[in-house]
């Protein structure tokens, strides 16, 4: 495990990204614990640096570690929350702005699909005080619908929230949003409104 979590922070990204995909899988278990603040705090290094780097083909692999990084990091918040008490706010923080995944599609529905869930459950970690970051995460769950980063049914969950958010919140929400923004969130009430209900 030592040797696993050291990979977390090496230079070279085929090496980081297995590491950060273990660590992923690792945090799922409890006695993964004593292991959880240490490996939180090298997550919380590496998700700004790999994100500041520029969007071009040679980032790929960069940003895939980011993606995997993302993933054992909000599973050591769900599954060790005491354990990271001193850093959890950070964590939370650096978690949603590290979103959306870019590379990797098995983390990216991973993710958002955490992401969606927590906000569903309205969790004040994720959506602020006073739900002060659902502008931010609804800018995520638009630019992810209906791609290669989510599922079907987070999808589907993606409409569900957006037509229980109204047109009067959507409006205030969206006023920072691009103009291709604006457009897919219309198409996602559009198909929202015409989904059949469950």
């Amino acid at each position: 495990m030592p040797q696993l979590l050291q990979g977390i922070l090496h230079p070279n990204p085929e090496l980081r990204q297995p590491c950060c995909y273990g660590a992923s899988l690792a945090a799922k278990v409890p006695e993964f614990a004593p292991f959880a603040l240490e490996t939180a705090q090298q997550l919380l290094e590496v998700i700004p640096q790999l994100r500041a780097r520029a969007k071009k083909k040679s980032e790929r692999a960069n940003q895939a570690c980011a993606d995997n990084a993302l993933s054992a990091l909000v599973q050591i918040l769900l599954t060790h929350p005491a354990a990271v008490q001193p850093v959890q706010d950070k964590c939370w923080a650096v978690w949603l702005a590290g979103l959306p995944c870019q590379e990797d599609d098995q983390e990216g529905e991973r993710n958002h699909r955490i992401l969606l869930r927590l906000v569903e459950q309205e969790k004040p970690e994720v959506c602020g005080e006073a739900g002060q970051n659902v502008p931010r995460i609804l800018t995520v769950l638009v630019d992810v619908y209906k791609t290669d980063m989510v599922d079907e049914d987070t999808s589907l969950g993606i409409g569900k929230l957006v037509l229980r958010l109204g047109e009067a919140r959507l409006e205030q929400f969206a006023t920072n949003f691009t103009e291709k923004q604006k457009t897919r969130l219309l198409r996602i009430v559009r198909e929202a409104q015409k989904a059949p209900a469950v």
